[in-house]
């Protein structure tokens, strides 16, 4: 594979989350202590928008369109709180110069499975600021040009990111985000 940095801005990522109160149970004989600070668990789904762009003089230099969805898990408690997402994301890639030594082009469409382990950070009970690793697996390789070869040759299969992003919790159990992912 091409050693290619993949920049990604994932804009308006929308989730419906669901929050579980923790209970405890005590005995009679025991005194009953409420800790306010439990952990509150968070589950959902997310679908939203996914631009992305390669560096590299051989492809096209803008941010390509796709679609992102798939299932988050979290935990916070007061200010902090972690979480992680398992997220399938569409984009496309097309070469500008030839990318085999027949002088074949290529216009590619990629499936990707990203991993994103999130430290949350609640600036106010809306606002929270996300930074962490991702790690990036790339699922299917679909060629739409006369390029002969495996287009998974191209690209890293498997890559480490860094993340960094913002999400406003909006009324109705609704989340819109925006983050930007840095291939390393």
């Amino acid at each position: 594979a091409l050693p290619i940095c993949t920049t990604i801005l994932s804009l308006f990522a929308i989730g419906v989350f669901l929050s579980f109160a923790a209970t405890g149970q005590t005995s009679l004989d025991a005194p009953i202590v409420y800790d306010t600070t439990m952990p509150k668990p968070e589950i959902g789904f997310k679908l939203g928008a996914n631009f992305q762009a390669l560096t590299s003089s051989d492809w096209v230099q803008s941010y390509n369109s796709g679609i992102v969805g798939g299932f988050y898990a979290g935990f916070h408690q007061n200010k902090i709180g972690i979480h992680i997402e398992l997220l399938v994301s569409t984009t496309s890639y097309k070469s500008v110069n030839p990318i085999d030594s027949d002088g074949h082009f290529g216009n590619f469409s990629i499936i990707y499975l990203n991993i994103p382990l999130l430290l949350d950070y609640k600036i106010t009970p809306w606002l929270s600021i996300q930074i962490g690793p991702q790690y990036t697996n790339m699922v299917t390789a679909n060629k739409n040009s006369t390029f002969d070869g495996d287009p998974k040759i191209l690209f890293n299969a498997n890559e480490f990111s860094g993340v960094a992003g913002l999400e406003v919790k909006l009324p109705v159990r609704i989340i819109a985000g925006a983050r930007y992912i840095y291939g390393l």
